[in-house]
């Protein structure tokens, strides 16, 4: 999974510094990162590869925000704040920086920097979308000692956005149930998965998904693990289930254009490995699912 990065190391804890100009430094807008196009792969971009004229004269290293470390190395965000979408226009038009939708990370390799930077793109995103103050309007400052954006005037305070959803497996035997949605950004065969609702436990989501999105009953929920999520800003938590009652499906045609129940040998496997969901997929297709 896109997360299990070891022998390398992740460190979040907050910290206030200042780059250097070969610190790996990355810009995103609207959820896309901006690279040069001569950019080597496995590679980001460095401070320095900033043009300087984009500053205004203004010191470079002040517009990066300490974001987290890999193997001690600290890892930078270009901020753009109220100017992000000038930033991009300038980087695309007149240098020739191609912008790449987060699903660029699912094949980026080496995997431990597409764990840093799809973590980048969520701490980016919520960046962007809180530039203002949700509760009075001015201008948001960061905290001078939290991973927090501060309202300067009404003190409100706001923390990166973390969505908890649920992903289950549901078993009848040797047989899958797998679902669908061709009018998605991710077109195969996956499992039941959706967010958890305000005074929800993760079971209960489990089973008002499973019903909801298929009409089946479901029994012995067992948690398999959880993985962050950076691709929808979320923690997925996935589960094992049984079916309960009858094989019957009823398709929410509002969400999914299909689900069935695949046996083992039948199970079309999903195209990359990065997500919890894909190991419990290939962990029932290989039945070695833990008891």
């Amino acid at each position: 999974m896109i997360h299990e990065i070891a022998p390398h190391t992740f460190n979040n804890s907050f910290r206030k510094c200042m780059a250097d100009s070969d610190n790996p430094t990355l810009f995103f807008f609207r959820g896309n990162i901006f690279l040069p196009p001569d950019i080597k792969e496995g590679r980001f971009p460095r401070l320095a590869d900033y043009p300087d004229s984009l500053f205004h004269g203004q010191e470079k290293r002040n517009s990066a925000e300490y974001l987290f470390s890999v193997d001690g190395e600290p890892f930078f965000l270009l901020k753009g704040g109220k100017e992000a979408c000038s930033l991009s226009k300038k980087l695309e038009e007149l240098y020739g920086w191609e912008d790449h939708n987060p699903g660029f990370f699912k094949t980026f390799s080496p995997e431990h920097l597409a764990f840093a930077g799809i973590t980048a793109r969520h701490i980016s995103l919520w960046r962007e979308n809180r530039v203002f103050c949700g509760r009075c309007g001015a201008e948001n400052v960061p905290s001078e000692t939290e991973r927090a954006a501060v309202c300067p005037d009404c003190g409100l305070t706001v923390y990166p956005e973390i969505m908890p959803a649920i992903i289950v497996a549901v078993t009848d035997g040797d047989r899958l149930l797998m679902v669908r949605n061709e009018r998605a950004s991710y077109k195969h065969f996956a499992l039941v998965a959706g967010y958890t609702e305000i005074g929800e436990t993760f079971e209960q989501t489990v089973t008002r998904e499973v019903m909801e999105e298929t009409g089946l009953k479901i029994k012995n929920i067992r948690y398999f693990g959880n993985q962050p999520w950076g691709f929808s800003n979320s923690q997925m938590v996935g589960f094992f289930a049984e079916l309960d009652g009858k094989p019957d499906i009823i398709l929410q045609e509002s969400e999914l254009t299909e689900a069935g129940w695949f046996r083992r040998e039948d199970i079309p496997l999903p195209p990359y490995t990065s997500s919890i969901g894909n190991k419990m997929v290939r962990l029932f297709k290989e039945n070695a699912v833990p008891v």
